[in-house]
């Protein structure tokens, strides 16, 4: 039979690892066509959502293919950690946002 559970998890944390790889070959060429400094872009509101956003469904992934118990709640507590991380970005743009000034 085959183990589809397995198949999820594992494809769940090489989808984020593809998407962090898109995330930071995009903003690669965008900043050589700006002519800025890779870090200066990367810093930015949509690159830090999608970098975080990897960061929460990889640690999902490995959480899901530990097969010890303490394993599982670290990759938990760093996920819990980018989600955190994800989360206020997300308010902290939407202030500026809002923000009359």
């Amino acid at each position: 039979m085959f183990d589809w559970l397995n198949l999820l998890s594992n494809a769940l944390w090489i989808i984020a690892c593809a998407f962090t790889l898109a995330t930071l070959s995009y903003a690669s060429w965008k900043s050589s066509t700006q002519q800025a400094k890779l870090l200066t872009v990367l810093r930015g509101y949509r690159y830090q959502i999608a970098l975080n956003l990897s960061g929460v469904l990889f640690c999902l992934g490995m959480a899901a293919t530990s097969e010890e118990v303490w394993e599982t709640l670290i990759w938990l507590l760093l996920g819990f950690m980018f989600a955190t991380q994800l989360v206020r970005t997300i308010l902290k743009n939407g202030k500026k946002n809002t923000d009359p000034s």
